[in-house]
């Protein structure tokens, strides 16, 4: 498996809404097992989208 680099730089983490790149992520969330992020901040700051992330 290949690895892939998504970025969404200078795109506020206040929320997944708007992001096209976090949008391709997850849009893709079946061809790969990790998300690697500094810290669980950098996808969001709000509590309701890290869980559901989680759940997906």
């Amino acid at each position: 498996m290949g690895v892939g680099n998504f970025y969404d730089r200078a795109a506020s983490g206040a929320s997944i809404f708007g992001r096209r790149q976090f949008a391709m992520m997850v849009s893709e969330a079946g061809s790969f097992d990790i998300i690697l992020s500094k810290d669980l901040h950098r996808l969001s700051r709000s509590q309701s989208d890290i869980a559901r992330l989680y759940e997906e």
